[in-house]
C-alpha cells in the first residue's frame, strides 16, 4: 500500500495501476486540496471543476499540457497575470495548441475547425490522404513478418506528407493562427 502523504501524483508510476485509491485519499481532504510540492491545487469536486473550467477571467489554460513541470517565462508576483500570459504565450511549451488557448482566441479557432472536424470532413481527409497511416503500418507489418517490423514502423514515420489535393479548400488554404 502506498503512503499517499508522500506519493507524487505527477511522477509515481504506482498510481498508474490504481489511481482511484489516491483520488479517494485526496477527496477525504476536501474538494480543493493544495499540493505544495508542485505549487498546484487538486480540484476534485464536480462543481468546483466546472467552476474553474468556466472561469476564464481568473484561470488560464496556458499550462494545460505541461502542468507543473514547465515554468512561466516571467515573474508571477501579482494577482492578475493575463497580459503577461498573452505576451509570453509563444515561449511557454505547447502554448500555441488549441487546448492551451484562452478565450476569445480559443473560440475563434474552434469555430474555424468546426467545419473540418465533422464525420464527413474527417472521412474526406482520410480518404484523400490514402487512409489511416496506422492502418497502413499494421497491414505492412502483417505482410512482412516480425523481422522487418521495426524497419517498417520507422519508414512509415519518415514518409513525406501525402498529397491532400482532394481535401476541402478550407483545410489547404487556411493560414496559421
Amino acid at each position: 500500500m502506498l503512503n499517499f502523504e508522500k506519493t507524487d501524483y505527477f511522477s509515481d508510476p504506482a498510481l498508474l495501476e490504481d489511481p482511484y485509491s489516491y483520488y479517494e485519499h485526496l477527496r477525504a481532504k476536501g474538494n480543493v486540496v493544495p499540493m505544495p510540492e508542485h505549487n498546484v491545487v487538486a480540484v476534485l469536486g464536480y462543481d468546483e471543476v466546472v467552476s474553474v473550467w468556466r472561469d476564464d477571467e481568473n484561470f488560464s489554460a496556458v499550462n494545460a499540457v505541461i502542468g507543473p513541470f514547465g515554468s512561466i517565462p516571467f515573474p508571477s508576483d501579482k494577482d492578475d497575470i493575463s497580459e503577461e500570459i498573452e505576451q509570453f504565450r509563444s515561449q511557454v511549451p505547447f502554448g500555441g495548441l488549441v487546448a492551451t488557448q484562452d478565450p476569445p482566441v480559443h473560440a475563434r479557432t474552434r469555430s474555424l475547425m468546426a467545419g473540418v472536424l465533422t464525420p464527413s470532413g474527417c472521412e474526406t481527409t482520410r480518404n484523400s490522404c490514402g487512409g489511416s497511416p496506422t492502418g497502413r503500418s499494421i497491414h505492412s507489418l502483417k505482410r512482412a513478418g516480425s523481422r522487418r517490423s521495426a524497419s517498417l514502423v520507422s519508414q512509415s514515420r519518415r514518409r513525406r506528407s501525402p498529397n491532400c489535393s482532394a481535401c476541402p479548400k478550407r483545410i489547404t488554404r487556411r493560414s496559421p493562427i
